[in-house]
Protein backbone atom coordinates (compact mmCIF):
# COMPACT_ATOMS: atom_id res chain seq x y z
CA UNK A 1 0.00 0.00 0.00
CA UNK A 2 2.83 2.48 0.83
CA UNK A 3 4.23 2.19 -2.90
CA UNK A 4 0.76 2.45 -4.56
CA UNK A 5 0.08 6.20 -2.52
CA UNK A 6 3.83 7.06 -3.46
CA UNK A 7 3.02 6.52 -7.15
CA UNK A 8 0.07 7.99 -7.19
CA UNK A 9 1.59 10.97 -5.45
CA UNK A 10 4.03 11.03 -8.03
CA UNK A 11 1.87 10.29 -10.82
CA UNK A 12 -0.31 13.54 -9.20
CA UNK A 13 2.70 15.85 -8.83
CA UNK A 14 4.76 14.88 -11.63
CA UNK A 15 8.60 13.72 -11.26
CA UNK A 16 11.15 15.11 -9.38
CA UNK A 17 12.27 17.45 -11.54
CA UNK A 18 8.91 18.73 -12.45
CA UNK A 19 8.59 22.01 -9.92
CA UNK A 20 4.78 23.26 -8.94
CA UNK A 21 3.71 24.91 -5.89
CA UNK A 22 2.44 21.80 -4.15
CA UNK A 23 6.30 19.94 -3.97
CA UNK A 24 6.79 22.59 -1.18
CA UNK A 25 4.36 20.52 1.16
CA UNK A 26 6.17 17.98 3.15
CA UNK A 27 5.91 14.46 3.69
CA UNK A 28 3.22 12.98 5.54
CA UNK A 29 4.60 9.74 7.18
CA UNK A 30 1.51 7.69 8.34
CA UNK A 31 1.29 4.72 10.46
CA UNK A 32 -1.90 2.76 9.90
CA UNK A 33 -3.22 -1.01 9.01
CA UNK A 34 -3.25 -2.11 6.29
CA UNK A 35 -6.79 -3.19 5.74
CA UNK A 36 -8.42 0.03 7.22
CA UNK A 37 -10.46 1.80 4.42
CA UNK A 38 -11.14 5.01 6.79
CA UNK A 39 -7.29 5.21 6.68
CA UNK A 40 -6.74 4.92 2.81
CA UNK A 41 -9.29 7.54 2.05
CA UNK A 42 -7.61 10.12 4.24
CA UNK A 43 -4.35 8.96 2.80
CA UNK A 44 -6.36 9.66 -0.93
CA UNK A 45 -7.66 13.36 0.81
CA UNK A 46 -4.06 13.73 1.59
CA UNK A 47 -2.32 12.80 -1.80
CA UNK A 48 -5.18 15.14 -3.52
CA UNK A 49 -4.06 18.10 -1.72
CA UNK A 50 -0.54 17.44 -2.72
CA UNK A 51 1.62 16.15 0.40
CA UNK A 52 3.74 13.57 -0.10
CA UNK A 53 2.90 10.28 1.93
CA UNK A 54 5.10 7.57 3.45
CA UNK A 55 2.73 4.95 4.64
CA UNK A 56 3.72 2.33 7.06
CA UNK A 57 1.47 -0.34 7.83
CA UNK A 58 1.58 -1.48 11.36
CA UNK A 59 -0.91 -3.18 13.09
CA UNK A 60 -3.17 -2.21 16.49
CA UNK A 61 0.33 -3.43 18.55
CA UNK A 62 2.44 -1.77 16.90
CA UNK A 63 0.11 1.71 16.39
CA UNK A 64 -0.12 1.62 20.23
CA UNK A 65 3.56 1.70 20.33
CA UNK A 66 4.06 4.30 17.99
CA UNK A 67 1.55 6.52 19.54
CA UNK A 68 3.00 6.39 22.65
CA UNK A 69 6.47 6.99 21.24
CA UNK A 70 4.87 10.43 19.24
CA UNK A 71 3.31 11.26 22.56
CA UNK A 72 -0.30 11.42 21.92
CA UNK A 73 -2.17 11.57 24.86
CA UNK A 74 -4.43 8.56 26.67
CA UNK A 75 -8.35 8.42 25.10
CA UNK A 76 -7.04 9.73 21.88
CA UNK A 77 -5.33 6.99 20.36
CA UNK A 78 -6.56 6.42 16.80
CA UNK A 79 -7.64 3.47 13.44
CA UNK A 80 -4.07 5.65 12.14
CA UNK A 81 -1.40 8.60 13.73
CA UNK A 82 0.81 10.36 11.22
CA UNK A 83 3.68 12.67 11.62
CA UNK A 84 4.69 15.77 10.04
CA UNK A 85 7.38 18.51 10.54
CA UNK A 86 7.73 16.53 13.93
CA UNK A 87 3.91 16.94 15.09
CA UNK A 88 1.34 14.09 15.42
CA UNK A 89 -1.72 14.14 14.05
CA UNK A 90 -3.80 11.19 15.77
CA UNK A 91 -6.98 10.80 13.94
CA UNK A 92 -8.43 11.90 10.42
CA UNK A 93 -7.48 15.97 10.81
CA UNK A 94 -8.99 18.25 7.97
CA UNK A 95 -6.39 19.10 5.54
CA UNK A 96 -6.88 23.04 6.63
CA UNK A 97 -6.27 22.51 10.46
CA UNK A 98 -2.71 20.76 9.14
CA UNK A 99 -1.94 23.28 6.72
CA UNK A 100 -2.23 25.78 10.04
CA UNK A 101 -0.02 23.84 11.72
CA UNK A 102 2.86 23.94 9.21
CA UNK A 103 2.48 27.80 8.61
CA UNK A 104 1.83 28.73 12.40
CA UNK A 105 4.53 26.35 14.02
CA UNK A 106 2.50 26.61 17.19
CA UNK A 107 4.29 25.31 20.44
CA UNK A 108 3.11 22.17 20.68
CA UNK A 109 3.63 18.25 20.29
CA UNK A 110 0.53 17.94 17.55
CA UNK A 111 -2.74 17.66 16.93
CA UNK A 112 -5.71 15.26 17.90
CA UNK A 113 -9.22 14.60 16.83
CA UNK A 114 -11.97 14.68 19.72
CA UNK A 115 -15.61 13.48 20.01
CA UNK A 116 -17.80 15.30 17.67
CA UNK A 117 -14.79 15.73 15.15
CA UNK A 118 -13.45 19.03 17.06
CA UNK A 119 -9.66 19.57 16.66
CA UNK A 120 -7.43 20.46 19.77
CA UNK A 121 -4.23 21.29 19.77
CA UNK A 122 -1.89 19.24 22.18
CA UNK A 123 0.61 21.09 24.59
CA UNK A 124 4.29 19.98 25.32
CA UNK A 125 2.88 19.28 28.66
CA UNK A 126 0.80 16.69 27.07
CA UNK A 127 -2.28 18.44 27.80
CA UNK A 128 -5.30 19.31 25.10
CA UNK A 129 -5.77 22.65 24.92
CA UNK A 130 -9.70 22.75 25.36
CA UNK A 131 -10.31 25.52 22.46
CA UNK A 132 -10.98 23.84 19.31
CA UNK A 133 -7.74 24.71 17.05
CA UNK A 134 -7.80 26.70 14.33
Amino acid sequence: MRYIILLASWVLLGSPGHTTETQTLPTISLYAPSQCQPCADWAAQLAAAGYMLDWQEKEPPALRKIERWLNVPSGYESLHVARVKGYFLAGPIPMHAIQCLITEKPSARGLVRAEGGSIHLVGHDGRVVATPWP
